[in-house]
C-alpha cells in the first residue's frame, strides 16, 4: 500500500486572494485510506489546526490519527506524531511541494484538496495536465481496485 497522495490546502491571503500549500503522504493514498483519515481529522480537530499541524512536516509516510507512539528513528530520517501519524523529516518547506500538483510526473496517485471551509475533495492525479482535474466530492467510490 505504499500509494502516494498529495494534500493541498487552500488558505486566504488576507487581500481576497487564495494561497495553496501541500504535502505528500508516502503511504495508502486511497480515498479508504488518507481521504477516510484526512476528513477525520478535520472533523475532529478543525480545519486551521489540521492544515497547521500538517504543513508542520510537508513529506509524510502516513496520516494515521491511530497513531499510539512519539518516536524518532534517525536510521531513516522519520518520526511519529501521537494522533497524527508519522513524517520524515527534512529542510523541505510545503512551498517545496506544490510541484506535484502541477507536474502529473511525479505519478502521485490521487489528490486532496482541503477548502478553507474544510471541505475534502479528492481526484486521480492528472495525468497530462493540472487544469484536467475532475474534483470529486462523492466518497461513495473509495475502492482500491477502481482505476478507471
Amino acid at each position: 500500500m505504499s500509494t502516494s497522495s498529495s494534500v493541498i490546502f487552500q488558505s486566504d491571503d488576507g487581500k481576497g486572494g487564495e494561497n495553496y500549500k501541500g504535502i505528500i503522504v508516502n503511504f495508502d493514498g486511497y480515498p479508504s485510506g488518507v481521504g477516510k483519515r484526512l476528513r477525520r481529522l478535520v472533523t475532529e480537530h478543525g480545519v486551521d489546526v489540521v492544515r497547521e499541524k500538517l504543513l508542520e512536516h510537508p513529506d509524510w509516510r502516513a496520516i494515521d490519527p491511530e497513531t499510539n507512539h512519539n518516536r524518532v528513528d534517525e536510521r531513516f530520517h522519520e518520526a511519529a506524531v501521537l494522533g497524527w501519524g508519522e513524517y520524515y523529516y527534512t529542510d523541505t518547506k510545503p512551498d517545496d511541494y506544490l510541484l506535484p500538483y502541477i507536474d502529473p510526473s511525479w505519478r502521485n496517485e490521487h489528490v486532496y484538496l482541503v477548502s478553507v471551509s474544510g471541505t475534502v475533495l479528492w481526484a486521480r492525479s492528472p495525468q497530462e495536465a493540472w487544469l484536467d482535474v475532475e474534483w470529486r466530492d462523492d466518497w461513495s467510490d473509495e475502492g482500491e481496485d477502481d482505476n478507471a
